[in-house]
């Protein structure tokens, strides 16, 4: 026996040498490569992909007592198919959250369902009267349930920066939204542009020279952080410019009631909810750069497709197209939230969060305040369907910047 260890390959000098030397070229590259980056980032994806669907499956089925013996059938096909088997790890953590806030989806489709009838019943102020109690029961709850979080020490509030950059963005959204009653070559309109741009200035050199900024300049010099913001912000502009546009078009040229028009603006959560599932999946085989331009592609097409019925409106086509426009925003939001939050240091994921929140909020704003803008400016000129028209081939000529910016996005899964 003594004689043939030394021949086993394992006490073989130069095959122990060589295996030893394999090993340290392996982990090298898997260092070099940032696999662990890349698996947290396809993890994130995953999760925060299959939430949606799961919130939204189980939060309409909860409505539905007969249905409840499907859910945990449900979420073991999602498992099953859609996440590795490691994922099972995670499987009793989603199942917690899509059952508690599947009460909040429940009463979200609730609330899209009765909404029209509302207006319909007792005009559209209705449906904000109505949330005021409910916000008031929401805001009691938040302080009493939610936890605490430990505050960092010796650090310091950005007031000058939050000061600048809300005076900037508050001129901003006035000037938008005003000017077609100011007129845009108006004093007041072109003064609120000017100081948007001003303080804009300003909060950059604020940002540059204090301690504890409010959003860390550096990161916008970075492809990886700057570009996904580009692509989210113009692929919201579109998303929601044409979604705000919808309900209009479908009362004034489709003569829809308001209860029907909510009916039919339904498919676009869906389809958000389902394209979000499987975001993980396309993440692993398009890559962030390619999911960012199909995505932004598919909101363009889908405004490009109701700009083509407005002389002669198809209710169907608009209902695919929002479908269409929810399909392409599903497939982008979860990929750029992954791939901002990888980009910038752990401290500073929620500086990242809020970057690109406010840059979907001031495209959300932007987008709806515009186009309706816009289209009614162009009625008298041009009639009613082809305001509507010119309003969504310029929101979809705007959204192509989110196509453009997509393909100056890092390649990789995040």
């Amino acid at each position: 026996m003594r004689r043939l260890l030394p021949s086993h390959p394992l006490f073989d000098p130069v095959a122990r040498e060589r295996v030893v030397s394999f090993s340290r070229f392996l982990w090298k590259r898997f260092v070099d490569d940032k696999c662990f980056e890349a698996a947290g980032a396809l993890s994130y994806t995953t999760v925060f992909a299959l939430v949606p669907l799961a919130v939204a499956v189980l939060g309409i089925m909860s409505a539905f007592p007969q249905f409840g013996k499907w859910s945990q059938q449900i979420t073991d096909f999602i498992f099953a198919n859609f996440v590795p088997s490691t994922g099972r790890a995670v499987q009793g953590y989603l199942t917690d959250a899509a059952s508690k806030a599947a009460q909040l989806t429940s009463a979200g489709v609730i609330g899209l369902i009765i909404g029209g009838p509302l207006v319909d019943a007792f005009g559209w102020r209705a449906i904000f009267l109505i949330q005021v109690p409910l916000l008031a029961i929401a805001l009691a709850m938040a302080w009493r349930v939610l936890p605490e979080t430990d505050r960092a020490e010796q650090t310091t509030f950005d007031v000058l920066g939050n000061v600048m950059l809300g005076v900037a963005l508050l001129a901003l959204l006035i000037g938008v939204e005003r000017g077609r009653s100011w007129g845009w070559g108006s004093a007041p309109t072109i003064g609120c542009f000017v100081l948007a741009a001003v303080a804009s200035v300003l909060f950059i050199r604020v940002e540059l020279r204090v301690d504890h900024p409010l959003l860390p300049v550096q990161y916008f010099r970075t492809r990886s952080f700057t570009m996904p913001i580009v692509v989210i912000f113009f692929a919201q502009f579109g998303y929601m410019g044409g979604f705000i546009l919808a309900p209009k078009l479908l009362d004034e040229i489709g003569h829809e009631s308001a209860t029907h028009i909510s009916t039919l603006l339904i498919p676009r959560p869906l389809t958000f909810a389902i394209a979000g599932a499987a975001a993980g999946w396309f993440m692993r085989r398009l890559g962030m750069r390619n999911i960012a331009a199909i995505g932004s592609m598919l909101v363009v097409v889908s405004l490009m497709m109701i700009a083509a019925v407005t002389d002669e409106l198809n209710t169907w086509v608009v209902v695919g197209a929002i479908a269409l426009s929810g399909l392409g925003m599903g497939m982008v939001q979860p990929a750029i939230a992954a791939s901002v939050a990888n980009s910038v240091d752990d401290r500073d994921l929620g500086v990242a969060g809020a970057a690109q929140q406010m840059s979907v909020q001031v495209a959300t704003s932007l987008g709806m305040n515009l186009l309706d803008t816009v289209q009614a400016g162009l009625v008298a000129t041009s009639g009613l369907a082809a305001s509507y028209a010119s309003s969504y081939h310029l929101g979809a000529l705007l959204t192509l910047g989110g196509v453009v910016a997509a393909w100056f996005v890092p390649k990789g899964t995040a």
